[in-house]
């Protein structure tokens, strides 16, 4: 059974010093004042909502060791006349265990598994976050104990029954998986907290853990309400303002009385001004800075403040891609990451394959337009489109053969020897190395 830890007894005992004080005090005088009776009854509440769940849960742990121990003399019992007539042996013995001796400790006998060969209890109340089945099994002389955990809060009793045969099941296994999950985004997410107030809050805002996230997660399954039972705490999270290494509040205009009482109106007036002329951080690397701002760093886009360098490239992002699609090719974006984008025809492609093929077909449509007939081959190659083709009047052919039918077999051969890749990129293509290349392949200055 449980017991009060060595803390639990302090504080208790603590109260109780307090509050005879008070006694002592009231005894002395007229009664209480409204400030002493306001802190009894908010030590109290404290104190009940600390301890009465805990009382709770040791009461249900020290009923479930009750009927462990009958469980115990019965599966003593069940080995006992197994060993003296195997083939009579199946009984349980109801003088030693039954229903009527179970109710105290809110459970009962499974109707359908009530033999030494398949023995089992389950609480009385379905929905007990505590109390779990568990049971025995006599086979071959042999006792085998079993018992499934309902709640996180059951498996310790669980396993000190059953041992490695306190089996979770599956709804349980996932439960219990993600309240670790919650358990792990929510330290991560405070440590990090903790590391940007302790770095000085270099960036104004941050992200904090949402208390709503975790407010209401039971115990056991089903979860009915994901929103208040999630790993998400931090992602969004709450957004926090700080200034100087301190929490100043949950809003921005929080963080801007802060910085104006702090630093002067200098400051203040100087990110006003950022904010009226739609200013964006140039270089878009480099967080803004100014003297009087002692220490503080800026990430304006359009004028806004937005705290973080990771919230300003995601902003930035967005407009960098629109300006860069102007622009045909594969590379990364300023504020997008690493990650290679592919440009073409005005447009962002998903695949490095989609890329090719536009790109292709931008090639032979600019090659038609020059109005040179002859055989060619695209920038690119590696996809459908790419490669070898022919024009003829403006007509883009995929054959020799059609190129012959339409012009009069006057085609170059496209089997030219390349001498390295980049021959085929249209900025290498009357270097030295690449000049006898395309003269083979008939291209145009």
């Amino acid at each position: 059974m449980q017991t009060f830890k060595e803390g639990n007894k302090k504080i208790v005992f603590r109260s109780l010093v307090q509050n005879n004080i008070l006694l002592a005090r009231a005894s002395e005088s007229d009664g209480f004042s409204l400030l002493e009776l306001t802190a009894v009854v908010v030590v109290l509440g404290v104190l009940s909502s600390i301890t009465i769940p805990r009382i709770g849960d040791i009461i249900a742990n020290g009923k479930i060791d009750q009927a462990k121990s009958l469980l115990n003399i019965a599966a003593a019992d069940c080995l006992q006349n197994y060993r003296i007539d195997p083939n009579n042996a199946d009984d349980i013995d109801a003088t030693i265990i039954s229903n009527e001796k179970l109710k105290s400790t809110g459970y009962s006998i499974d109707s359908s598994k009530n033999k030494c060969s398949n023995f089992e209890i389950v609480p009385l109340n379905s929905n007990d976050s505590v109390r779990f089945p568990f049971g025995f099994s006599v086979i071959n002389g042999q006792l085998i104990k079993r018992a499934t955990p309902t709640s996180a809060t059951s498996i310790k009793a669980c396993e000190s029954w059953a041992g490695i045969d306190c089996v979770q099941g599956s709804g349980l296994s996932d439960h219990i998986e993600l309240l670790k999950q919650i358990e792990a985004a929510k330290s991560r997410c405070n440590v990090n907290y903790n590391n940007w107030l302790k770095g000085g809050t270099k960036t104004a805002s941050f992200k904090k853990w949402n208390p709503k996230a975790d407010s209401r997660c039971p115990t056991r399954p089903p979860i009915t309400d994901t929103s208040t039972c999630n790993a998400q705490g931090c992602n969004p999270g709450l957004t926090v303002w700080g200034l100087d290494g301190e929490f100043v509040g949950f809003e921005r205009t929080d963080y801007e009385r802060a910085l104006e009482k702090k630093y002067g109106k200098a400051c203040t007036d100087w990110v006003a001004k950022k904010k009226l002329t739609n200013y964006t951080n140039n270089p878009q690397n480099i967080p803004a800075t100014l003297k009087e701002c002692v220490g503080q760093e800026f990430w304006f886009y359009k004028g806004v403040d937005v705290g973080s360098k990771a919230e300003f490239d995601r902003r930035i992002c967005g407009e960098n891609l629109e300006r860069e699609k102007q622009t045909p090719g594969k590379r990364t974006v300023q504020g997008c990451g690493d990650q290679i984008y592919y440009f073409s025809e005005g447009k962002i492609h998903d695949s490095e394959r989609e890329y090719k093929e536009s790109s292709c077909k931008v090639d032979k449509y600019n090659k038609a337009q020059e109005g040179i007939d002859g055989a060619f081959t695209t920038n690119e190659t590696g996809a459908e489109g790419c490669g070898a083709y022919w024009i003829c009047e403006k007509k883009i052919l995929d054959s020799e053969e059609k190129y012959e039918q339409s012009c009069g077999g006057n085609a170059k051969a496209p089997a030219c020897e390349r001498p390295h890749p980049l021959c085929n990129r249209g900025e290498y293509w009357w270097h030295h190395m690449c000049k006898e290349y395309s003269n083979c392949l008939g291209r145009s200055k």
